[in-house]
């Protein structure tokens, strides 16, 4: 990976000397590293199953690559829940799951800001019917 000078562009990640003990002369500087879509998914679906038990159920996760409001790498996250599952979720489920996805992936360096979305199968296919 080329960055453009020390610790610059949208993946460096400056290490502190005194996280891998050098001076501030040998402090290293390294590409934060982003997880495929499909480890993504995997990941979301397992902290989301975890959160939303039978009644709203996770059906099915999928993600794509986009931008915060401030320009900056960011993943746009739609977890698909069965049919009536909206209902079923309260404001401390949706919580928790921001929550432990944003852990999930910090724990595996990718530092992109998780951008979640629910639906339902129905509401996937209005908004295709909506988009044509």
């Amino acid at each position: 990976m080329t960055f453009l000078g020390p610790c610059e562009g949208p993946n460096a990640i400056a290490l502190a000397p005194e996280w891998i003990g050098l001076s501030w002369r040998g402090a290293g500087c390294y590409p934060a590293s982003m997880l495929e879509l499909a480890e993504v998914n995997r990941m979301v679906k397992k902290v989301a199953s975890a959160n939303f038990k039978r009644p709203a159920g996770v059906r099915r996760v999928f993600s794509q690559r986009a931008a915060d409001s401030e320009g900056e790498e960011a993943l746009r996250i739609t977890i698909v829940l069965k049919p009536d599952g909206l209902d079923k979720i309260s404001g401390d489920m949706v919580l928790d799951t921001l929550v432990g996805i944003g852990k999930a992936l910090r724990a595996a360096n990718d530092e992109r800001f998780p951008i979640i979305d629910y639906a339902t199968e129905e509401d996937l296919e209005s908004r295709d019917d909506a988009e044509s």
